[in-house]
């Protein structure tokens, strides 16, 4: 019995490798992005600080923006490092 493939409809996920589900401070999913984006992905990426919390990039930029002679982690008030 042969068997011929005609077509195939394939499916695929990503999903960002970090520890967490959500950004700490819009709240959204990595796998989505950030309220300030339009599309999630490589436009849209996440960073981990030595604390090891995890935000969405333009998330944490605006975080540091604020607090500009000494930026600390939203989560535990740490110093903020990349």
């Amino acid at each position: 019995m042969d068997v011929r493939v005609k077509g195939a409809h394939l499916v695929a996920q990503w999903v960002w490798d970090c520890k967490g589900d959500t950004c700490g401070i819009c709240r959204q999913p990595f796998e989505a992005c950030c309220p300030h984006c339009r599309v999630p992905g490589d436009d849209c990426p996440i960073i981990t600080g030595k604390c090891t919390h995890t935000f969405h990039i333009h998330c944490i930029e605006r975080w540091t923006e604020r607090e500009v002679d000494d930026p600390r982690c939203p989560m535990c008030r740490q110093t903020w490092e990349f």
